[in-house]
């Protein structure tokens, strides 16, 4: 599932917040935001690191 807080006077989403099959949740929050900023492509890059377990999420029992 995911939940959107949404500024009623700006329409600007101020948060989001999901909730996966396994019900853990993670929320985002906005703040100072900028729109069409140019940024870097490298800020979008993540490597794992060599020590973190990795578990996938699926629907599979």
């Amino acid at each position: 599932m995911v939940y959107m807080e949404i500024d009623k006077s700006t329409f600007e989403v101020t948060a989001v917040e999901t909730v996966n099959a396994y019900g853990d949740d993670t929320r985002l929050e906005f703040s100072d935001r900028e729109f069409c900023k140019k940024v870097d492509d490298s800020l979008f890059t993540f490597d794992i690191p060599i020590d973190a377990d990795v578990i996938t999420l699926d629907n599979e029992s």
